[in-house]
């Protein structure tokens, strides 16, 4: 049988749980040099009115999903957290610590597009 690793006896375990945390930080919480030519995935709570444990739920979707890809999970800002009310527009971090060292403007890197290339032609990569 499987033991939570932060009650199992188990040394191994308890290294597994560990090793894991500090991937997650390392990969989340990076330098803020290094934010601006990392690849992010922006999570937006706006208009997502389930329960507060569906939100967590689809915020760790997010989560294993920008590590399988490569890129850095940030929450988007402004945005609306339904929980948080209308006088909060930080979204998640009105309640909860940011999930990443990274912001969205980070993300966001200014461009020109030449006329002739048309409005859906993006040179910010993929």
């Amino acid at each position: 049988p499987l033991r939570a690793a932060r009650g199992g006896r188990d040394p191994l375990e308890r290294a597994d749980a560990d090793a894991a945390q500090r991937l997650l930080f390392e990969h989340q919480f990076r330098a803020r040099a290094a934010c601006r030519g990392a690849r992010m995935m922006v999570f937006s709570l706006d208009r997502a009115y389930w329960g507060l444990a569906a939100n967590v739920h689809w915020l760790t979707v997010a989560l294993s999903y920008s590590l399988l890809t490569g890129r850095v999970l940030v929450t988007a800002n402004p945005d609306r957290f339904n929980y948080a009310g209308s006088d909060c527009t930080q979204g998640w971090e009105c309640y909860f610590q940011p999930v990443s060292s990274c912001v969205e403007a980070d993300s966001w890197q200014p461009y020109t597009v030449d006329i002739e290339a048309g409005p859906r032609k993006d040179f910010r990569g993929d």
